[in-house]
């Protein structure tokens, strides 16, 4: 595995933003259509080399659980992958610079997102590496499954409510989605190389904070807005594919969780 580690002070300058500017507007979540969309694997003959992108604000505090993980899917990932942990200001800067890091590798044919507090099983389907079978899915964006921050349902989300697990067809390996958080998420080169043919602007992830829960619109999310607007391409879950939440609690003498 061949790992990129940013250039010296590359990190240290603060986020400038033009003047006058303002952050990107929201994208709307729309229908999903029955769309045709570009094969995941790469033309005959051009060999599969993951990017596996993660970002880690504080390295040294990472769950061993990950670490384990990691080691573990590792060593099943095609050769000459890449790998490269990184923290840019913010998740959605981190997302953005990790993005250009991928694009900047000709031969690196797709991005694996993959969060620190998620823990993906090494293989799924009869044994197969989980990366294998993410790209067998044959579609451009597929993304593992694990249970969301708000613990309301997956990591998905269709006209803004989260996929329940109990209503997900067991016979149905590949669920529709319209939002999807980034924990473990493949992407297909082409899909982000097409944002650049177009001369998408950038930032292609920003995050809005707000009091309100309603009003708020998480990096990844705003991706796949991004793409359904422009590429007209929705993501995909594989429900076979699950992942572990890392998430730490404090509880109250009576059981509840504290606030």
């Amino acid at each position: 595995m061949t790992s990129f580690p940013p250039k010296p002070n590359e990190e240290q300058q603060p986020a400038q933003q033009p003047e006058g500017s303002v952050p990107p507007a929201p994208i709307p979540p729309a229908p999903i259509p029955q769309v045709q969309v570009t094969p995941t694997p790469p033309p005959q003959g051009i060999p599969v080399k993951i990017f596996v992108a993660i970002p880690c604000k504080d390295l040294p505090l990472v769950d061993f659980r990950f670490v384990d993980s990691w080691h573990q899917v590792q060593n099943t990932m095609p050769p000459g992958s890449y790998y490269m942990p990184a923290w840019q200001y913010g998740i959605a800067e981190t997302r953005q610079k990790l993005v250009e890091h991928f694009l900047a590798i000709p031969d690196a044919t797709h991005i694996l997102f993959w969060d620190t507090d998620t823990i993906a099983p090494i293989s799924v389907d009869q044994g197969k590496p989980v990366w294998l079978t993410m790209l067998e899915a044959n579609h451009p964006i597929v993304s593992g499954t694990y249970l969301n921050s708000l613990r309301t349902g997956m990591n998905a989300w269709v006209g803004g409510r989260p996929i329940n697990p109990a209503t997900t067809p067991n016979a149905v390996p590949l669920v529709d989605a319209e939002d999807v958080g980034f924990g473990f998420i493949m992407i297909y080169r082409g899909i982000i190389q097409q944002l650049v043919e177009k001369n998408i602007p950038k930032p292609w992830f920003s995050y809005r904070s707000s009091a309100n829960p309603a009003e708020m619109l998480s990096e990844d999310f705003y991706f796949l807005r991004l793409i359904w607007q422009h590429l007209q391409i929705r993501p995909k879950i594989d429900t076979r594919i699950r992942c572990i939440h890392i998430k730490t609690y404090g509880y109250n003498t009576d059981g509840t969780i504290a606030g």
